[in-house]
C-alpha cells in the first residue's frame, strides 16, 4: 500500500536576464513532508538521491539548487545533511561529485 508522506517539486529555470543580471539555467528542487514524517531522515535522503538522479539524467548541469527560508532551521539542517552547501542568503547548491 502506498502512503502519502509529503510533496516535492522540480523546476527547470532557463537562462534569463533579470534586473540587468544574467541568471544561468538551473534545476531547483523542493520538499514538504507531513509533520508525522519529519525527523526520520526522509528529507535529506530524498534531497540527496533526487539530486544525484537529476545530475545523472541531465549531464549538462553541474548542480541542483534548493531555496529555503532562513527561519526554517529543520529544512536547512536536512539540506546540509544531504550534502548541499549554502551559497547565499536562502540558496543552497548540491554539486556534481
Amino acid at each position: 500500500m502506498l502512503e502519502l508522506i509529503g510533496l516535492s517539486f522540480l523546476n527547470f529555470h532557463p537562462e534569463e536576464k533579470r534586473d540587468n543580471e544574467i541568471l544561468l539555467e538551473e534545476i531547483e528542487i523542493g520538499l514538504g513532508l507531513l509533520s508525522e514524517c519529519r525527523g526520520k531522515g526522509l528529507g535529506s535522503l530524498f534531497e540527496k538521491e533526487s539530486s544525484e538522479y537529476l545530475l545523472n539524467l541531465y549531464p549538462q548541469f553541474n548542480e541542483v539548487v534548493a531555496r529555503i527560508d532562513e527561519d526554517n532551521i529543520s529544512s536547512i539542517s536536512s539540506i546540509k545533511k544531504a550534502g548541499f552547501d549554502k551559497i547565499k542568503d536562502t540558496e543552497y547548491h548540491y554539486k556534481r561529485k
